[in-house]
């Protein structure tokens, strides 16, 4: 019970400061075009974007053809993320405990969020058990070992207020 009041804590924030003023995403950046393409998501593939926020990324793999699903712990980013996306599903929940049945995904991603996560063990398992066994994992998460780091010149997200937990690469 105590994670789950954290975990409404840290959607309190989300939804209170990160997207206080959230707008849905209608296009996807040239850059998360090119990402998608990249790892080679393609038509009618399911996937799930773990901690989706707005959805700007799953707008990328739905212009591909993909059908596209997402969890975050905002109810207002998801919120947006189902005005943008229209078709899949979308939750406002923890990615510990991800509501979707065993080995359905093609793809699962985790773009920036890891660090942020109460027990990313816990969500790494979830993102695993959901996942077809050759599913393709992009995740993306900072390391306390980057350059702008390193020098000084980058501290970390103002999420840092909620929770980010930053670590070496070894």
């Amino acid at each position: 019970l105590g994670g789950f009041a954290v975990c409404k804590e840290y959607g309190d924030f989300y939804d209170s400061v990160y997207y206080k003023s959230v707008e849905p995403k209608r296009t996807a950046s040239r850059h998360l075009r090119r990402l998608a393409r990249r790892i080679g998501v393609r038509k009618n593939q399911q996937v799930l974007d773990v901690a989706c926020g707005t959805g700007e990324w799953l707008l990328a793999c739905k212009e591909l053809g993909a059908f596209t699903n997402g969890v975050d712990l905002s109810e207002r980013a998801i919120s947006a993320c189902k005005t943008s996306l229209g078709e899949g599903e979308y939750f406002s929940m923890p990615a510990e405990v991800l509501p979707f049945e065993d080995a359905r995904f093609d793809v699962v991603t985790c773009l920036g969020s890891l660090e942020h996560f109460i027990d990313p063990v816990k969500a790494l398992k979830e993102m695993v058990r959901v996942a077809k066994t050759d599913a393709i994992f992009l995740l993306l998460v900072p390391n306390a070992d980057f350059l702008t780091r390193r020098l000084g010149l980058f501290g970390g997200t103002y999420q840092t207020d909620a929770k980010e937990e930053v670590r070496p690469l070894f």
